[in-house]
């Protein structure tokens, strides 16, 4: 797998912190630790640890009179970090090579020497002067030798294949959840538009259902307004009197032209026919007279004359009384009967 190590990664404070101090080993023994630290340290590299250039520079400091020998006769010459790496998989492309991942969060564990042709990261990352390190780049949660901070470790074809393969599969799955995430927010969208067309379509109904409501309650009082009126058109018109085809105003007037055939009904306001029907209304009510003979003929005492039955009241009598009832009628509200 082919790895970028940034500039910003391999320069970080953290980064270049965890490499003073660190044990220098011959090769790449193990991960150093405290259990074996004393058997494989041959040294350790000083503090004053710094950039140069794009290399990685310190100070080794080697206490073991072999490796002293080895680095005096050039047996040791090449230099090689081990280091732990946190791998940020996302491809890319950095000066013409592709890269897999980007090492992150480099920590050092130790240095190894060794002779020439052995540092990972090629001739360039030396010892220069039996003193000083040259580069010292890094690499993911297990030991690694490093290499040049702009380059990558080489891979074999076979293996650069099946990673080539890997990272088609990944983009393809990638594509397939984009392309799936999309139409389920287009179906999301969609069930949200069509709710709410079921919420406006629902409301619109309550509505309708109120509205209903309204005028069936409208038409009932209608309905029982005409047909008092056309019981009381009938009071006067006769039993027989068809009103298909008449407003209100026609049948008011029509009972007023019974009562008076010369009435011209044209350019009288709506109130006035109201008013001048329901007086001829009321004037058409069974009179006193009628009433009292209807009442003298059916009573008990008319049946059965006593000497103590009440005193007749007289026709005369009777028809004072409903001339002042009709002469005061205009005075009550219109639609009221006495």
């Amino acid at each position: 797998m082919r790895e970028l190590r940034p500039a910003e990664e391999v320069f970080d404070s953290a980064s270049l912190d965890s490499l003073r101090a660190v044990t220098v080993t011959i090769g790449h023994p193990a991960v150093i630790n405290s259990d074996n630290w004393r058997e494989l340290s041959v040294g350790h590299v000083g503090d004053n640890v710094r950039a140069d250039d794009i290399y990685v520079a310190g100070d080794l400091i080697i206490k073991d009179p072999s490796a002293q020998r080895g680095l005096d006769g050039k047996d040791y010459a090449e230099l090689s970090c081990g280091y732990s790496v946190e791998l940020d998989f996302t491809p890319g492309e950095y000066q013409g090579q592709k890269y897999d991942a980007i090492q992150r969060n480099i920590r050092y564990n130790h240095v190894g020497i060794g002779g020439t042709d052995w540092g990972r990261a090629g001739p360039q990352v030396r010892v220069l002067d039996g003193t000083t390190l040259g580069d010292m780049s890094t690499a993911t949660k297990e030991i690694r030798t490093d290499a040049p901070a702009t380059s990558a470790p080489k891979t074999d074809d076979a293996t650069q294949a099946k990673i080539d393969s890997l990272t088609a599969e990944r983009d393809t799955a990638r594509t397939n959840a984009d392309t799936a995430n999309a139409k389920a927010d287009a179906a999301t969208a969609k069930a949200d538009k069509l709710q709410a067309q079921v919420d406006e379509l629902t409301n619109k109904l309550e509505a309708a259902e109120k509205e209903t409501k309204t005028v069936k309650d409208s038409v009932d009082v209608l309905v029982g307004k005409r047909l008092a009126l056309l019981d009381a058109a009938r009071s006067i018109l006769g039993a027989d009197f068809k009103a298909d085809g008449l407003s209100d105003r026609d049948i008011r007037v029509a009972a007023i032209k019974k009562h008076d055939a010369k009435f011209d009904e044209k350019d009288r306001a709506d109130g006035y026919i109201e008013a001048r029907f329901d007086l001829i209304r009321e004037a058409s009510a069974p009179n006193v007279e009628t009433l009292v003979k209807t009442a003298t003929a059916t009573s008990p005492a008319a049946q059965a004359p006593s000497a103590s039955a009440p005193a007749k009241v007289s026709i005369e009598d009777a028809q004072k009384k409903m001339n002042e009832k009709n002469a005061n009628a205009w005075t009550k509200p219109i639609g009221v009967s006495a």
